[in-house]
């Protein structure tokens, strides 16, 4: 699926691939179970390209006049699964690897009605990083109900419940999520260093912006996982 950023605003491309000039930005998204990626091997050795999909770490790594980040999203709202979304940045093109491109490409063509002005890569990548936060925090509210739904079964003594079994599955997804948003936090660091200098000044004050989000992301993390531990002192206490 191709798409371009012309003059500050994204056009959804036939499959076409234009000739740009400066000031243009390509955006591909591709699935990881596409055979051919030709657009990616134009500007990326396929050695490395691939090499950076095999590893689902979430990282930046920054490469000469190239950047590649791998970031964590739901895979669907309420669900715990998680995905990983890769992105290749370089001057004047965006390529975006996903296993489920779905939501990617639905957010694309929302942004491309907007018909709002000013699109840059940067700016993109920051509201992509923003929709996929957006489904986290719904997901720690949901988590949220359902630590508070647990506290009340424990404390009643309501009978047939695995308490043990489910506190201890939380506390493992909390230990993930804590890890992953620790990466990100690294990873926001390393793109508000703009090494390549793909970034102009408006998309790092985005990126600052955000960086204060995973943050908060963080702490709502440790104190539901603090909720958590709480709830099985009482339950042992029990």
């Amino acid at each position: 699926m191709l798409f371009l950023i012309n003059e500050g605003k994204l056009t959804e491309l036939d499959g076409r691939v234009p000739v740009t000039s400066k000031g243009h930005v390509l955006v591909e998204v591709t699935g990881l179970g596409d055979a051919s990626v030709p657009f990616l091997n134009k500007y990326v050795p396929e050695t490395l390209w691939k090499a950076a999909i095999d590893n689902r770490t979430v990282r930046f790594e920054s490469h000469e006049k190239l950047d590649i980040l791998c970031l964590s999203a739901l895979a669907v709202p309420g669900n715990r699964r998680r995905e990983r979304v890769h992105l290749f940045l370089g001057e004047g093109w965006l390529h975006i690897v996903c296993g489920n491109c779905e939501p990617v490409i639905h957010l694309l063509r929302e942004i491309k009605k907007e018909g709002d002005g000013g699109w840059t890569a940067g700016r993109l990548l920051y509201r992509m990083l923003e929709h996929f936060s957006r489904q986290d925090a719904a997901h720690l509210d949901d988590l949220e109900g359902q630590i508070a739904a647990l506290e009340d079964d424990v404390i009643s003594g309501k009978p047939g419940e695995r308490y043990v079994q489910k506190i201890v599955q939380l506390r493992k997804h909390f230990i993930r999520l804590k890890r992953e948003y620790g990466l990100m936090q690294d990873v926001l660091e390393e793109l508000l260093a703009n090494d390549n200098g793909l970034f102009d000044s408006r998309s790092l004050k985005y990126f600052k912006i955000f960086n204060g989000k995973v943050g908060r992301l963080y702490d709502h993390v440790a104190a539901l996982q603090e909720y958590v531990t709480e709830i099985r002192d009482a339950y042992q206490a029990q």
